[in-house]
């Protein structure tokens, strides 16, 4: 169940906030749940795509997928981004 909280901020506060929520793609009370229970350790499991880390690298896989020639294996997709990386 799902409850409705008031709570009293700065209003510069609040902009930070929201533009934290924003970027990590959380609603509001999404961000400041997960901040809240991260603080005190009990953030519960997180799924490893919303690590925005995680989100990039998977954006450009799929970005790299829409480069290959039908039939072209995974190997030589790894290797051709390592090889862009070094």
């Amino acid at each position: 169940m799902t409850v409705k909280v008031l709570i009293s901020v700065r209003e510069e506060q609040l902009r930070k906030l929201d533009a934290m929520a924003k970027a990590s793609g959380k609603s509001r009370s999404a961000y400041l749940v997960e901040a809240a229970l991260a603080t005190t350790g009990n953030i519960g499991p997180r799924r490893p795509i919303d690590d925005p880390r995680v989100r990039h690298a998977y954006e450009g896989i799929l970005d790299a997928r829409k480069r290959w020639k039908p039939g072209q294996g995974t190997t030589a997709m790894i290797r051709a981004m390592r090889g862009a990386r070094y």
